[in-house]
C-alpha cells in the first residue's frame, strides 16, 4: 500500500515538473516571436483587457499582452498569475488616479458627421465613430452622460486636447493629443489613441463641435 502510494506521490511529482517544464519552453518560444512582433502561436487569445484594450493570450501558466498603438504597439510578456488589468501601463501610470476616453469606430463610415447630441443648442457630432465612453473608477458611461454627471462642458473635453491646427473661417480649430505627452495629462488616455477633434467657431457664429478618429479633417460641409 505504501508503495502504491509513494509510486503516486511520484507520479504526481513527475507530471507537475513536467508541466513546469513544457510551460517554460511554450513560454520561451512564444516570448521569442512577440520580441520579433509576432504573435504568440502556444498561446490563446481571450479576448481584450478592459483598462487598456490590450489583446490578451493565455498560454500554459503564462500570458502575453499586445498593447496598443498608444503603446508604439509594443508586446509585453508576463506570467499569467499576475494581476493584468493595467497591463501596459507603467508603474507610475498605476499609481494615478486616470480617466479612459475609448472610441468606437464603425466598421464602414461613410464620413457623414451623425449628431451625438445636443448642448446649450451646440450640435456635437460623430465621425466614423459609432459612441465615445469615459471610464472611471470601473464606472462606463457614454461622453454626454459622462459630462452631465460631472457637470461640465463639451468645452471641458475638448480643452483636454492638444491643438493641431486653426482655420481662416473665424477661428475653428482641431484637436488631438491629450495634453502633456497624451498619457498622463490631465489623469486621462485615449485608448488607441485614435481621436480628432473640430471646434468650430465660424464668423457665422457657428459653434458645433466634430468628434471622429485620427483622419478626420476639416471637410467641406462641417461647420457650416
Amino acid at each position: 500500500m505504501k508503495i502504491k502510494f509513494k509510486k503516486t506521490i511520484r507520479n504526481i511529482i513527475i507530471a507537475f515538473i513536467s508541466l513546469l517544464v513544457l510551460g517554460f519552453i511554450f513560454a520561451n518560444i512564444d516570448y521569442s516571436r512577440t520580441k520579433k512582433g509576432k504573435p504568440p502561436i502556444l498561446a490563446i487569445r481571450i479576448g481584450n483587457n478592459k483598462y487598456t484594450n490590450a489583446d490578451m493570450y493565455y498560454g500554459l501558466g503564462y500570458s502575453v499582452i499586445k498593447c496598443p498603438e498608444y503603446e508604439n504597439n509594443e508586446t509585453k510578456y508576463q506570467l499569467r498569475f499576475l494581476d493584468n488589468a493595467h497591463a501596459c501601463a507603467s508603474s507610475f501610470d498605476v499609481e494615478i488616479s486616470y480617466n479612459l476616453i475609448k472610441t468606437y469606430e464603425k466598421k464602414e463610415c461613410d464620413k457623414k458627421p451623425e449628431l451625438y447630441f445636443t448642448e446649450n443648442e451646440r450640435n456635437i457630432y460623430l465621425y466614423c465613430f459609432d459612441k465615445v465612453e469615459v471610464i472611471k473608477n470601473e464606472e462606463v458611461l457614454e461622453l454626454d452622460n459622462y459630462l452631465k454627471n460631472n457637470n461640465e462642458t463639451i468645452d471641458d473635453f475638448v480643452n483636454l486636447f492638444s491643438e493641431l491646427d486653426s482655420f481662416w473661417d473665424g477661428g475653428s480649430k482641431i484637436y488631438r493629443e491629450i495634453k502633456n505627452g497624451g498619457w498622463y495629462g490631465n489623469n486621462y488616455k485615449v485608448v488607441d489613441n485614435n481621436i480628432s477633434i473640430l471646434k468650430c467657431n465660424t464668423l457665422n457664429g457657428n459653434k458645433d463641435v466634430y468628434i471622429g478618429n485620427k483622419k478626420m479633417s476639416y471637410e467641406d460641409g462641417f461647420c457650416s
